[in-house]
């Protein structure tokens, strides 16, 4: 799967050739499994098609039925809870104890920090004024600050996750996807420094040697080039 991403993150033109080898590797996953599970007769792809199909209806009202939305955030916090009431009429399965039970813990940890925050606020527990998340990253900042120069850096390591967690509190409140943003920000930062290799060869710096002062300003260079690439591609 993050294979699939990062063919689809690095499209150009009409070159589909690793996209289509990335689909055809997650769909035989798809494909194997249920081989697996129709020898053992226990279910078909057809099943797991018939599944995910009334899953997609039953889960977007906004579309094939006849509930109204004014957001995306709002369409997410019906999808949690729709899922949740699915789950607590599941014939024999096990009562839901917690409104947190919405989230997954095998997802990736960015995506699973949301979607707690998430099922945290539809019972209730969020912010009123935006002002205040950001207020908790800055404490949570000082925080890091306070603990940043322990010998054990076990209290570090606890409020440097804290601050993670108020920087996607963050994300969350203005419906923003953090592993998405983290992932844009640090394709951002992988190609300004590709452009700060190239121009530090241009001019025979040793990057390893050169200094912090040497080292800030190829970094602005490069972020110019970088902006003007960008404005020429918008162009």
């Amino acid at each position: 799967t993050y294979e699939l991403v990062e063919a689809i993150s690095q499209l150009t033109g009409d070159n589909d050739d690793d996209l289509i080898g990335e689909l055809g590797d997650v769909f035989l996953q798809v494909v194997l499994h249920s081989a697996i599970a129709e020898e053992e007769g226990r279910f078909t792809l057809a099943d797991v098609a018939g599944r995910i199909s009334a899953k997609m209806v039953r889960r977007h009202p906004h579309v094939f039925g006849d509930v109204a939305v004014d957001s995306a955030n709002e369409v997410a916090e019906n999808w949690q809870l729709i899922k949740a009431a699915e789950k607590q009429e599941v014939v024999g399965g096990p009562p839901r104890s917690s409104a947190l039970d919405a989230a997954r813990p095998g997802q990736p940890t960015l995506r699973f920090a949301a979607d707690l925050l998430g099922a945290a606020a539809t019972a209730g527990f969020d912010y009123d004024d935006p002002q205040r998340v950001l207020d908790k990253v800055a404490e949570e900042l000082d925080e890091v600050r306070e603990r940043f120069d322990d010998k054990d850096s076990t209290r570090l390591f606890d409020e440097a996750g804290d601050l993670l967690l108020a920087a996607v509190a963050v994300c969350r409140m203005r419906a923003i996807d953090p592993d998405l943003a983290l992932r844009q920000a640090s394709t951002k930062f992988g190609d300004r420094f590709r452009i700060l290799e190239r121009l530090a060869g241009e001019r025979a710096i040793d990057l390893a040697t050169c200094g912090e002062v040497a080292i800030v300003e190829l970094w602005r260079l490069a972020k110019s080039e970088l902006d003007r690439q960008s404005a020429e591609g918008l162009g």
